[in-house]
């Protein structure tokens, strides 16, 4: 398992995400709006890159705090949406249509309708390489380039913040997709090694030598 993010650098991340583009660049506030809800819906929903990018565009519009997922092996699930990817969603959408390809520009333009995130390319949505390079430069600007950041390494601190926090793991489970409640009993070690971490840092007795 790779180094998990903390909360702090989240926030961080989440930040430069909102100021992704240069203040002169065109477009700059929909690069802004793209890169933030991308973030956040990595960070508050657990999504895999490829269900991220992938997402149909009735998603953003239905006005709804549950995603409707299809996941690996196209099995369904249902992650709720936080308020704050609520926000950045609502944000997003207006600048939605600056994304979609023209005639001139596109393979397949009338297949970019289809998606929340939307491209030129072939598929008609943003690849895995793009969200990839979007979080690399995000993490650049957040001082967390040395931390290998991705947005698999966001799913993993989806995960682990909430069993951190008490969440039952087969709960966290249903939300990550996994058909192995073995495969996301992985996050309960990391969990255990953070807390004990954070116990040994924190504690009287830990720092007297004592615990």
């Amino acid at each position: 398992m790779p180094r998990v993010l903390s909360i702090e650098d989240l926030l961080r991340l989440l930040e430069a995400a909102r100021a992704y583009a240069a203040p002169d660049a065109a477009n700059a506030a929909a690069e802004n709006a793209r890169a933030a809800v991308l973030l956040e819906l990595l960070y508050s929903t657990g999504l895999r890159a490829s269900e991220l990018v992938s997402l149909p565009v009735h998603v953003g519009k239905a006005a709804s705090d549950l995603l409707a997922i299809r996941g690996k092996g196209g099995k369904d699930r249902f992650v709720p949406l936080g308020g704050a990817a609520q926000a950045a969603l609502a944000a997003y959408l207006p600048h939605r249509a600056l994304f979609l390809p023209n005639a001139a520009r596109a393979s397949a333009p009338h297949i970019a309708q289809r998606f929340l995130f939307p491209s030129r390319g072939a598929e008609g949505h943003l690849t895995r390489r793009s969200l990839q390079t979007i979080v690399e430069t995000c993490a650049s600007r957040a001082g967390l380039a040395d931390r290998d950041v991705s947005p698999h390494k966001l799913r993993h601190a989806f995960a682990t913040h909430l069993l951190e926090g008490g969440a039952d793991l087969r709960a966290v489970q249903m939300l990550l997709g996994h058909a192995s409640i073995a495969t996301t009993e992985i996050y309960t070690h990391v969990a255990q090694d953070r807390l004990r971490a954070i116990m040994e840092a924190t504690h009287p007795l830990a720092r007297r030598g004592n615990l």
